[in-house]
């Protein structure tokens, strides 16, 4: 068994082939991270680690955007975004936990984040001590407008990503795609920027059928709190100014907005996450900027 890192655009190919046939949905997303990944990681030297069976032939791999470079008011180290876990099913077990000691100890110069773990890979991690992100997703759909006041109404402004780095310096230490929007939004008192992407979801119905419907991803906040106090309205004024069917954005648990099993009945709900951060003591959302899902 050999286990290396990815390091050449032709093993980075290789690779995506190989986990288009356990991803085999996201042949699309898949093309898109690997361009991704050569724009963010092309000073780091590596995209991802990958594994050969005996055979030397792939059995396992995994990809590594580099999410976020370090800097001083926030992160110490960069942090490496942990994407598209795959192992054939022979090579499960004992293989994946050695696999994963192989590619842990090759970034322990840098915090990591996982945000699609399943339960598998995220029992793996749990047990070389990854954190949980005490997080969960919040899902509006487009009838929370009949919980809002007619005459409640906020303001988004279309923000460009130069404009934004000059106001949240932050910002660029994140890798970005051109899918990512930055808008502003006010409601009375109150105003923030948020980061998102417009993406399609496919809903399944009777007889095979199938639609897509426009969802928003929220992918970053530059105030978390304000967004939550100002949940339904933000997501009406969205929904109008947007043209989008549902809002997901994650919240770290202490922001969450508030709501009630009435809200329920007009599509509002909650989802915890099994987000997972390594490396670093703060276990409040590192947010999702710069990793696969903007992707995904």
């Amino acid at each position: 068994m050999i286990t290396k890192k990815i390091i050449t655009t032709k093993e980075l190919d290789e690779v995506i082939f190989f986990l288009k046939k356990g991803f085999q949905i996201y042949n699309q997303e898949l093309d898109n991270l690997e361009k991704y990944l050569q724009k963010s990681n092309l000073q780091l030297g590596f995209y991802g680690f990958v594994n050969y069976s005996e055979e030397k032939k792939i059995d396992g791999a995994i990809l590594t955007p580099l999410q976020c470079r370090a800097h001083t008011n926030s992160f110490k180290k960069p942090i490496i975004n942990l994407s598209t876990w795959y192992m054939l099913q022979k090579s499960r077990g004992l293989k994946s936990i050695n696999f994963a000691k192989f590619f842990l100890k090759e970034l322990e110069n840098f915090y990591i984040t996982d945000y699609s773990a399943n339960k598998q890979a995220y029992s793996i991690f749990k047990f070389f001590g990854f954190k949980d992100l005490i997080s969960s997703k919040i899902c509006s759909l487009f009838s929370i407008i009949f919980l809002v006041n007619p005459l409640k109404k906020g303001l988004i402004k279309n923000f460009s990503q130069d404009e934004v780095k000059k106001i949240h310096k932050e910002i660029n230490s994140y890798n970005l795609i051109h899918d990512i929007k930055f808008y502003g939004f006010s409601y009375k008192n109150n105003s923030f920027t948020f980061a998102a992407r417009k993406r399609n979801s496919i809903i399944n119905l009777f007889f095979g059928l199938k639609i897509k419907i426009p969802i928003l991803d929220i992918i970053w906040c530059s105030n978390p709190k304000c967004l939550s106090e100002n949940w339904k309205v933000f997501c009406k004024t969205s929904f109008l100014k947007i043209f989008t069917v549902g809002i997901y954005c994650i919240f770290n648990d202490n922001d969450l907005p508030t709501i009630s099993k009435f809200d329920n009945l007009f599509g509002i709900k909650k989802i915890k996450t099994r987000f997972l951060t390594y490396g670093s003591t703060d276990q409040k959302l590192i947010n999702t900027l710069g990793s696969e899902v903007m992707i995904f």
